[in-house]
Formats: C-alpha cells, structure tokens, sequence
C-alpha cells in the first residue's frame, strides 16, 4: 500500500478519534479530520516526492586522481613517504623543485623531484630523480632524470 495513503488515513483517523472525543458530532469530526489531514500531507507529499526524485536520480562521484602535486608547495606526498622510509638519510632533504604530475597512457603517473641531500659519505649531493608511482599512487621505481 502506498505510503501517503497509509499516512492520511492514519491522520484522519486520530482527528476523527480526538473530534470525537471533544465532543464534536460526527460530521465536523469526518469533515474537519479529512481537511487537516488532507492539508498535512501537502508538505509531507511533496517531501515524500522530493525523496523518491533523488534516489531516482543516478549518483555522480566526482573522482579525484590518486597521485596530485600540492597545491601548497607542489610536493607528491607520496613519493616524500617513500623517501621517508627508503632514502637513506631523509631528515636531509632540501626541495629543490617538484615538476607536475603526469599520467601516462598505462595508467601510472611520472613525477620529477630534484632536491638536496647528504650522500653515503656524508656530503650533500644534488638529486634529480623521477619516480614512477601506480595507478593507485604506490612508488613503483626511482630512476635517476636526464633532461
């Protein structure tokens, strides 16, 4: 049974029920009951309406790519994770430059980073790395950039 129907019958019932319990006649209780309840779905109707409308409509997620520059300072937090955990002294980085993120036909993304940090010995050495990440932004390899 529809929803609206079960709710005015409902509401007419109980302002039937309280008309006469106040000791309207019987026609005023009818009457008066099937006016209000009549008046008090409207809004609910166009609620109910307004509810079925949207779950009708299909939903658009918009989808944000895994693997994006900073929009603070162009860094790809993934690969600075990845250093964290892999480069061998990371508390010495120095950013030099990041270059935009860019997908490839295969679906991983290529990101460039030169930055400076302190080599084996000791000595602060520039970098100029790219790092190729998945489609899910896990830092596949780093290969060493030539211009």
């Amino acid at each position: 049974m529809n929803l609206q129907i079960v709710l005015f019958v409902a509401i007419w019932a109980a302002l039937i029920f309280v008309g006469t319990k106040y000791k309207w006649s019987i026609i005023q209780s009818v009457l008066g009951g099937l006016l209000i309840a009549a008046l008090a779905m409207f809004p609910l109707s166009s609620a109910l309406s307004a509810i079925t409308e949207k779950e009708a409509a299909p939903v658009v997620a918009e989808v944000e790519e895994p693997v994006l520059n900073s929009s603070y300072d162009g860094s790809v937090h993934q690969v600075e994770d990845w250093l964290e955990k892999n480069f061998n002294d990371p508390k010495s980085i120095e950013r030099i430059e990041w270059s935009k993120v860019v997908k490839t036909g295969q679906g991983n993304y290529v990101v460039r980073y030169k930055f400076r940090a302190k080599n084996e010995s000791g000595g602060m050495q520039i970098y100029n790395k790219a790092f190729i990440l998945g489609s899910t932004g896990i830092v596949i390899s780093m290969t060493d950039y030539n211009s």
